[in-house]
This record gives structure tokens, sequence and C-alpha cells, in this order.
């Protein structure tokens, strides 16, 4: 019972997330480690733009979280401790890395399209 608030960051949370919720945020991040390695694949010219999509999608939902992790008590959501400071040191921060490792890939991805057609 002691990890239940801690974990998730909301007070007077009785239940920890349930293995459905986890695993369908396993499967979430897993397609997204798929949409950065469909950036490394020649494809048609559609698929192509479908993954640039899938790459900038990824990475504005990363980047939605790094930031939203630093605004959460403007947000009608304060989060307790210990939460509250692993968000603003850890959570935040990696979220914002992944989000612009998806950016240079979507950059890089675009480079080469161009390079490719000139």
């Amino acid at each position: 019972h002691a990890l239940h608030t801690p974990v998730t960051g909301f007070p007077g949370m009785t239940d920890m997330p349930t293995a459905n919720f986890t695993s369908v945020i396993a499967v979430l991040i897993f397609l997204s480690a798929a949409v950065a390695q469909s950036s490394t694949v020649c494809i048609s010219p559609v698929l192509s733009w479908v993954s640039r999509l899938a790459i900038f999608g990824v990475g504005m939902t990363f980047f939605a979280r790094g930031i939203g992790g630093y605004f959460f008590d403007q947000l009608a959501w304060d989060p307790i401790e210990p939460f509250a400071t692993y968000n603003q040191l850890f959570y935040s921060p990696l979220c914002l890395a992944i989000a612009t490792g998806f950016f240079l890939l979507l950059i890089k991805k675009n480079k080469l399209k161009r390079d490719f057609v000139t």
C-alpha cells in the first residue's frame, strides 16, 4: 500500500495501475521504438510520409509530457512527493530528451528525402 501514491503522484490513490493499463503503456512505448526504427527503412513516398507523421506525433507526445510535467500544479493536478520531485528531476527531462531524439530523426529523414530527390 505504501507505493500507490508515490508511483502515481495522485493523493489518496488506493490501487496501483492495473496490469491492462500498464500493458497498454508498454505496447505504446514499443510502438514508439518501432516508429523510430521505421525512419531507417527506405520505403515508398506514401509510407515515408506516414512515417514522418508518426515520428512527429510521437515526438510531440513526449514533448507535451515533458513540458507538462513542469506545469502539473497549474493544470489542476498537484502531484505529491516523491513523485513531484522525481518528475521534475528525471521523468520530464527524460521525455524532453526522447522528444528531441524523435525531432532529430524527423530532421534527418527530411534531409535524406531532399538528398535522395536531388
